[in-house]
């Protein structure tokens, strides 16, 4: 059993992406890893350039699937596969620093309790511009106590919020996590076949059963900002998408009886649903259908729960700035001004996104 198992997701990226991907892993300075490229029936080249690196390094397993099952069950591909101690997810447009494994696992074998989730800092990487995260908690920070989890757990569900640190890492991302191999299987841990924030699901369910996780406050991780990425596109089944979703936040929170603090806490994520709704589907450049069939749609899912009680649960003065904004817009049923919003931020955003 090697020391680190790097799982990637492959599907559809660019050739020059993935490249940069898989040559970062090889690179690593800490050589006993194994490297685990899911292709995911990928129909262009993707699967022959996993190949090609593996005839050159034999720390490279790659595994085809034959028909796209979607990430989820391409990361769990990759759990199954593992024959490591700990695993760590890369997307496949990413790419991380030399040094991550040799430091990550340094710290490791330095404590005595050993944590069974490691959360890193990172990038986020622009065409012409770098972007290191701000910390979200101090160095080192540890969390094992139910109460301490939990403030965990609400903070990755807050991202609307004020007082919400928005350049720093997506808490919840599957990425920028360092995890024991072992507690996963121990626990039968695996992510949720969902659509949509499959990592937060899978976030919400790992720390909830770790007993010591650990954040550090050290950037290894390079989050590449893409034009194409999900929160541009049009998804013609973004609100069934996110209703799956939020049906199995609430399942969670039934299943290990969440309090009425941490429950208000997911209205914010609930709010944030509704306005991702509202740009990748009902108010968005690519969808056909005439502005009152898209308003009337979008007006009939927000009756249903659970975003007909946000605006009850929610003070929009709480949110942050933008958000604030976003959520008068949905109070006075101007939907589209949300879409708007967001066109006006990528418009005005300096930082150049890759392609």
């Amino acid at each position: 059993m090697v020391r680190v198992g790097l799982v990637v997701p492959v599907y559809k990226v660019r050739e020059e992406y993935l490249r940069n991907c898989i040559e970062s892993l090889c690179n690593q300075s800490f050589r006993d890893i194994q490297i685990i490229l899911v292709d995911d029936c990928s129909p262009d080249n993707c699967g022959d350039i996993c190949e090609q690196y593996a005839l050159k390094d034999n720390r490279i397993r790659v595994i085809h699937h034959t028909r796209n099952l979607g990430l989820p069950s391409a990361r769990n591909t990759g759990i199954e596969a593992l024959d490591a101690e700990w695993v760590s997810f890369i997307d496949s447009d990413d790419w991380v620093d030399p040094d991550m494994c040799e430091k990550l696992i340094s710290y490791v074998d330095k404590q005595e309790n050993k944590p069974e989730v490691i959360i890193f800092s990172g990038y986020r990487n622009y065409l012409n511009y770098e972007l290191r995260s701000q910390p979200v908690y101090p160095d080192e920070t540890w969390f094992s106590a139910p109460d301490s989890i939990d403030m965990l757990q609400r903070r990755s569900l807050t991202y609307t919020k004020k007082g919400y640190t928005p350049q720093a890492i997506n808490l919840d991302s599957a990425c920028w996590k360092l995890i024991s191999t072992e507690f996963l299987r121990n626990k039968g841990l695996n992510f949720i076949n969902v659509s949509y924030r499959e990592d937060g699901l899978f976030f919400l369910y790992i720390t909830q059963e770790a007993s010591g996780i650990v954040y550090l406050d050290q950037a290894f991780y390079h989050y590449r900002s893409t034009s194409n990425s999900m929160v541009n596109q049009y998804r013609e089944r973004a609100d069934s998408e996110h209703m799956h979703y939020l049906q199995e936040v609430t399942k969670f929170a039934r299943k290990y009886n969440k309090s009425s603090d941490w429950l208000h806490d997911f209205y914010y994520t609930v709010f944030l649903s509704m306005q991702i709704c509202i740009t990748q589907k009902f108010f968005n450049k690519e969808n056909p259908n005439s502005y009152f069939a898209r308003r009337k749609e979008c007006k009939a899912l927000f009756k249903e729960w659970p975003f007909c009680d946000v605006l009850k649960n929610l003070n929009i003065r709480d949110l942050r700035r933008n958000h604030m904004i976003k959520g008068l817009c949905i109070r006075l049923g101007w939907y589209g001004g949300v879409s708007v919003l967001r066109s006006l931020y990528l418009a005005m955003n300096k930082r150049k996104s890759y392609e």
